[in-house]
């Protein structure tokens, strides 16, 4: 998941050159991990709301979706450091590259 996170933030990050490479990667790597706890957040709420209604299908769906992306949550923030510097040498890389 490295690499496919890497590549995540470099593509987040690409487009604001107006800060340093750390700090673009730094704010790429927070947008991800926004998303996925408002999203965490979001199939939380759907779990409790159908919890209400005692409808097993209901429940299960948002489950499944709120273990998903604890899932991603939990690899992003493992893999997060590597990816980070991956994605900062190629960001340098591609400043390089533009430069010259």
């Amino acid at each position: 998941m490295s690499s496919t996170l890497s590549k995540m933030i470099v593509k987040i990050s690409s487009g604001n050159s107006k800060r340093t490479v750390d700090e673009q990667v730094n704010v790429g790597y927070q947008f991800i991990l926004f998303v996925l706890f408002i999203c965490f957040g979001a199939s939380l709420y759907l779990i409790a709301n159908a919890a209400t209604l005692i409808i097993l299908f209901r429940l299960v769906v948002p489950a499944l979706i709120c273990g998903y992306i604890a899932k991603c949550i939990i690899d992003v923030l493992r893999g997060g450091k590597a990816a980070k510097l991956e994605a900062s040498k190629e960001l340098a890389a591609m400043r390089t590259g533009e430069n010259s």
